[in-house]
């Protein structure tokens, strides 16, 4: 799921909240696999090195290696970075626009602390939560080796390494103290009527907004919300910026203007292409 939302929202940058050190540890992995393959191992020449490429600033990394993590990431060499609640507490990340908790913490203070870390200075964020509908049985570690190499899948009340998590309990906790329910996405097209529409599905403005395969070093924004230019009339947002942003509106618009004439240039070199191969094959 984490990175079907990155496709659809054409993530350039975003942060991920995992339950525990080893969630880091897979996410990771999976994430690198999905890129290619290759672990991020510093700063390429130019842009990011993959289109999932991440690093994990997690407790069970060396203060060396979660700095090292943390200063890539805020420069842009990486897309994700991948935390736990402690590892991440204080930090301060301009214009990011988006986050995503893989597990719905079981305390409604962390949930916030999450949240807070988009949207700042009128900046517009978006969080996005996954949770579970139904009680999961879920690693919690108690052994000497701290999960390493465990397959004990007792519960701990058994002396083994695991409890049930139920994050529609937790959910019911936030929602309490926000005061209301929070918005749901639909769970296969990640829509949700007057907030957010990243596949067009709903026929708004957002709809435009339409992903297929993220390229490998892209230059687009994420987007795919709807929101209003400096005169109230209906426009696009665009996350870590700020609502309403001349620039960024005239940009768009700029964009918009020229989007027919870059889609038949694309047409033209793929046409040219097959041409060159043609004639190459023929000895021409």
């Amino acid at each position: 799921l984490v990175v079907a939302l990155a496709d659809a929202f054409k993530m350039e940058t975003c942060l991920v909240f995992c339950r525990t050190n080893l969630d880091c540890d897979n996410l990771e992995l999976f994430l690198t696999s999905c890129g290619g393959g290759r672990k991020f191992a510093g700063k390429a020449e130019s842009g990011k090195e993959n289109p999932y490429s991440c690093v994990v600033l997690a407790g069970m990394r060396s203060q060396e290696e979660r700095n090292r993590n943390l200063a890539h990431f805020k420069a842009g060499d990486v897309r994700f970075l991948i935390c736990t609640d402690v590892a991440a507490r204080g930090i301060d990340i301009h214009e990011l626009p988006f986050l995503i908790m893989t597990t719905l913490p079981d305390d409604p203070d962390l949930f916030f602390h999450r949240v807070g870390r988009v949207g700042r200075a009128d900046r517009m964020g978006l969080a996005i939560c996954l949770a579970a509908t139904s009680p999961e049985q879920m690693w919690f570690h108690r052994c000497a080796n701290r999960g390493q190499g465990c397959r004990n899948t007792r519960l701990v009340k058994e002396g083994g390494c695991t409890i049930w998590y139920d994050e529609t309990a937790c959910l019911k906790a936030i929602e309490d103290r926000v005061g209301g329910p929070l918005p749901r996405m639909d769970a296969g097209n990640f829509s949700c009527p007057g907030i957010v529409d990243p596949l067009g599905v709903l026929g708004d403005s957002a709809g435009d907004n339409i992903r297929k395969r993220r390229p490998g070093a892209s230059s687009e924004t994420g987007e795919g919300a709807t929101g209003s230019d400096a005169s109230g009339a209906p426009g696009p947002v665009v996350y870590g910026k700020a609502r309403n942003d001349q620039n960024l509106l005239s940009t768009m618009k700029h964009l918009q203007e020229i989007s027919g004439a870059v889609s038949e240039l694309e047409i033209l070199e793929r046409e040219m292409q097959k041409q060159f191969v043609t004639l190459a094959a023929r000895g021409i």
